[in-house]
C-alpha cells in the first residue's frame, strides 16, 4: 500500500502501488538526488494520467524538498534525543 504523504503528494487516485507507478531507484554515486526523483516520479504519474493534480517540475521538486527537509530534520532530532538509533 502507499503511503498516504505520498499519494497525497502525488495527488494518485489510490488503485494500489504495484501498476499505478513505476518503482525507479537511483544507482549508488550517480548524483540523483531525492527530491529530483520523487519529481520524476510525480511526472511520469501526470503522463500517465494517475495524478488528479497536475504541477510543474519546479512545484514538484519545491514540496518533495520540504518533504523530505523536513523528514530528514525529524530523524536527525529524534537520533540526537535517544529516541532512535543511528544506522549502522
Amino acid at each position: 500500500m502507499c503511503h498516504p504523504k505520498l499519494r497525497r503528494f502525488l495527488g494518485l487516485v489510490h488503485t494500489g502501488c504495484g501498476g499505478a507507478l513505476p518503482r525507479y531507484r537511483a544507482a549508488p554515486g550517480t548524483g540523483i538526488h531525492a527530491h529530483r526523483e520523487a519529481a520524476a516520479v510525480g511526472l511520469k504519474a501526470i503522463e500517465q494520467g494517475v495524478a488528479r493534480k497536475v504541477r510543474t517540475k519546479n512545484q514538484l521538486i519545491d514540496e518533495a524538498s520540504k518533504i523530505i527537509g523536513r523528514a530528514q530534520r525529524q530523524t536527525k532530532t529524534l537520533m540526537e534525543h535517544g529516541v532512535i538509533a543511528a544506522a549502522e
